[in-house]
């Protein structure tokens, strides 16, 4: 049997989060049927009889797939292999799907027959699924849609400036939980996506553009992207067993570096021109804030270039006043004080 919705979900690294997330697409209101498919590196796990109970009641069957205990995009290829669904839905064990999730993917494909890539915004969440009203300087920076109000969607068509211009306004937050993409764009770059250790939303973001296939937009909050200690599902575990944030962050900024030259060598030359300006953007972006990850003392900034970046064409504004109050704190505290709000600072960042 064929669906035009897959729904795909990840079993890697956050079990105790797993069954709410696994109960959260089994609840979803939808107009037509969808398959749900399970991917786990885990032969032996096995549904509790709570999640059996719904799955009946909700009469949705779960597919269980094993996969070799590699990064997410290898899986994701698996999946876009094993799915019928014309679209795929991606949720991390440790996210929540809205209810309404799968019928606005549904409409977005009734609205536009060339769409090929979906997003939504996303409520953050603690570990106990209570609302994180703000999470990280960098998120509402660069990622302004989380701070629009829901309700505000686009079509947007890669192809045109304008059309593009406007989507890069709602500056999709992607996150995996937030994305569904076309099968047949996701089985077009199965092979480089299997090597990518982290940015798979991203690459994916942009391969979509590259097929010149539309976007749907939107800003309403169907996913629940929850914060919690071991966040990011698609990291590696820190060596060592270390649970340290500044490590993870790290991981995340050279992973979307890896991601970002992965695009240029495989995609970009099929980017139109305005995209292909967008994804200079982002490389100066994380490139940058590869550079702030070593800067260790307000002094180092001084000595940097952040005060060159300041009038960079490509910095958001909130990013602007930001790197310049950072200045300023050298500039106007003492010594004693300017140092403890740096350390603030790099802790709330890195």
């Amino acid at each position: 049997m064929s669906y035009r919705v897959s729904a795909v979900l990840n079993s890697y690294r956050h079990p105790i989060y797993l069954w709410d997330a696994l109960a959260s697409a089994l609840t979803q209101d939808s107009r037509e049927r969808f398959e749900i498919l399970l991917l786990t590196p885990f032969p032996d796990l096995e549904f509790p009889l709570s999640i059996t109970h719904l799955a009946g009641k909700c009469d949705r069957e779960v597919v269980k797939i094993t996969i070799p205990d590699r990064p997410i995009g290898h899986a994701w290829s698996i999946a876009a292999a094993a799915a019928t669904g014309q679209f795929l839905a991606f949720l991390d064990d440790d996210d929540l799907w809205e209810p309404g999730k799968i019928r606005s993917v549904q409409d977005a494909l009734d609205q536009d027959p060339n769409l090929g890539f979906f997003h939504n915004s996303q409520t953050l969440v603690d570990s106990r699924n209570h609302p994180l009203h703000s999470w990280g300087p960098h998120r509402m920076i660069r990622q302004p849609s989380s701070l629009t109000p829901a309700g505000r969607s686009v079509m947007v068509n890669p192809g045109d400036p304008d059309s593009f211009k406007v989507g890069r306004g709602y500056a999709p937050d992607v996150n995996n939980s937030s994305v569904a993409i076309s099968a047949s764009i996701l089985r077009g770059v199965g092979n480089t996506l299997s090597g990518l250790h982290r940015g798979e939303d991203t690459f994916l973001y942009y391969c979509a553009l590259a097929s010149r296939q539309h976007l749907y937009l939107t800003s309403d909050r169907l996913t629940r992207y929850r914060i919690h200690r071991s966040s990011n599902t698609s990291a590696p575990p820190v060596r060592g067993g270390v649970d340290d944030p500044g490590l993870r962050y790290r991981d995340l900024v050279t992973g979307q570096q890896q991601c970002l030259r992965i695009l240029r060598e495989s995609v970009a030359k099929d980017l139109p021109d305005n995209v292909e300006e967008s994804l200079r953007t982002d490389e100066a972006f994380w490139d940058t804030l590869a550079g702030l990850a070593g800067i260790r003392s307000p002094r180092a900034i001084q000595r940097g270039n952040i005060a060159q970046l300041l009038g960079g064409k490509w910095l958001r504004p909130r990013a602007r006043d930001l790197y310049a109050a950072i200045l300023g704190v050298g500039e106007f505290l003492a010594p004693g004080p300017a140092e403890m709000a740096f350390r603030s600072w790099r802790r709330l960042w890195f």
